[in-house]
């Protein structure tokens, strides 16, 4: 038996640019018809900066991929803590779990890199580091009417509904760490030295805190996900008056302009999300009886 369910529809576009960087770092996700976008940047110090953030956007796409319409006896052969029953399955576990593993493989990968080194070695440690891979991540998914956010290191995602942006994400960063400590305030922050060194990533740790926060959403709000190469020149008098612009690809390319024109020195990358409206789907339902432990609503 079919029924219909109403499903959100997206406008969506990208822009990158190399800014002020010999090589692009940056990379983007736009799959409207997952509801699934993403925005990384490999971390500037590492030589495969720009493979770990290509690497982090593809496996974020096939693991949410997986998970929302493989069996639970494929389920149970993914490693690294996926749910292992889609009653486990949820659009944070979904997540959670494809981050995860995103950093755990990196993770590995830079391990083989250090190798046997010694700790007490130090110009032969920091040769491997710079060969090492990380990268940041803010994805926003969506299901229903609600938008998931995550967040690891110092992109962001911005809520711009009419003439006001909402920051909706939190940087994890040394400075902004101590601006939350009240030690540093935000002006000390954008010229202190230490501004640009980033206090979570993927690939540092075998483990990583995985930042979730969930929201309603409603057809004419637009989402702006940005790597640091954007946000740290354009201020959010600057989101608004470019992401406001009728038309998406050219209010994408303004947000890369103003941000070269106020003097780049990173790469930028915009991805801009507007929630067009809600349409019609028809789902397909098994009729079988529901599990003990279902709820029905």
């Amino acid at each position: 038996m079919n029924k219909r369910l109403l499903q959100l529809s997206f406008k969506a576009t990208g822009c990158t640019d190399v800014g002020g960087r010999k090589n692009n770092e940056d990379a983007y996700l736009i799959d409207e018809s997952a509801g699934l976008f993403v925005v990384c940047d490999g971390l500037g110090g590492c030589d495969k900066g720009e493979v770990a953030s290509r690497f982090a956007v593809d496996e974020i796409r096939r693991v949410i991929d997986l998970l929302s319409v493989t069996d639970e006896d494929t389920l149970s052969t993914l490693d690294h803590d996926f749910p292992t029953s889609q009653s486990q399955i949820t659009s944070e576990t979904q997540l959670e779990a494809a981050i995860l593993s995103i950093n755990y493989q990196l993770w590995q990968e830079n391990t083989k890199t250090i190798g046997d080194i010694r700790s007490d070695n130090p110009v032969a440690m920091k040769l491997a580091q710079k060969k090492m891979m990380g990268t940041t991540m803010v994805s926003l998914f969506f299901q229903g009417n609600r938008a998931y956010v995550t967040s690891i290191g110092d992109s962001r995602v911005y809520r711009i509904v009419k003439d006001s942006v909402q920051q909706l994400t939190h940087d994890h960063s040394w400075v902004e760490e101590r601006v939350r400590e009240g030690v540093l305030t935000e002006e000390e922050a954008k010229v202190h030295a230490k501004r640009h060194m980033v206090t979570r990533t993927l690939g540092g740790k075998p483990s990583v805190a995985v930042d979730i926060e969930s929201l309603q959403v409603y057809p004419g709000d637009r989402f702006l996900l940005c790597s640091d190469g954007l946000s740290n020149v354009v201020d959010e008098a600057g989101l608004v008056e470019c992401a406001t612009q009728i038309d998406l690809t050219h209010a994408c390319r303004e947000l890369i302009r103003l941000a070269k024109d106020n003097d780049a020195r990173d790469n930028i990358t915009a991805v801009l999300v507007e929630v067009a409206g809600e349409c019609e789907v028809d789902v397909v339902e098994d009729n079988l009886p529901p599990r003990p432990d279902d709820t029905l609503i």
